[in-house]
């Protein structure tokens, strides 16, 4: 029973904190009551670490990369108003003129978006010292955990160094 209740927890945290249902709708799912997700979220922080995966730099790069399809979506529409208006037997000048400001507005904002994603990419880049140390951090942990995992996990953690290593 208690490996049970410890499996539902784990998924609970799973769907709270990775798939941000509500704690009504985990506890539904769970066939738990809410009291007992709510419990869950306070004692493990659950609420703490769904924001900081908010945050995280995955999700900042991935909210960039929408905005930028966003812009390019427009500016395709934009660009078939204006073909659409050329194309017509009276075209409105007018019309034409204002869309090009708009598309040249939104080729402004991409390069924008385009400069910020090219900073933050060097910003955000973790240094190899700081990776290798968290990862040396969470191996000693493992090790204290269980050594037979540890000592299965040594061939990764080379190959994981080298890749790392090389892509830093």
């Amino acid at each position: 029973m208690a490996k049970e209740y410890d499996n539902k927890r784990k998924i609970a945290h799973h769907y709270y904190v990775e798939k941000n249902y509500t704690a009504k709708q985990v506890a539904e799912m769970l066939d738990i009551t809410p009291k007992t997700v709510g419990e869950w979220v306070r004692k493990y922080a659950w609420k703490q670490e769904r924001q900081a995966r908010e945050i995280s730099v995955r999700s900042r790069e991935e909210n960039r990369d929408q905005v930028l399809s966003d812009l390019a979506t427009d500016r395709r529409r934009i660009r078939e108003l204006i073909m659409e208006q050329e194309a017509s037997p009276q075209p409105d000048r007018e019309l034409i003129r204002e869309l090009r400001k708009q598309i040249s507005r939104i080729d402004d904002a991409v390069s924008k978006w385009n400069k910020a994603r090219i900073t933050a990419q060097k910003d955000e880049r973790v240094p190899l010292d700081i990776y290798l140390q968290v990862m040396d951090n969470i191996f000693d942990s493992l090790r204290l955990f269980d050594m037979e995992l540890y000592t299965r996990t040594l061939d990764f953690q080379e190959q994981h160094i080298y890749q790392i290593s090389n892509n830093k």
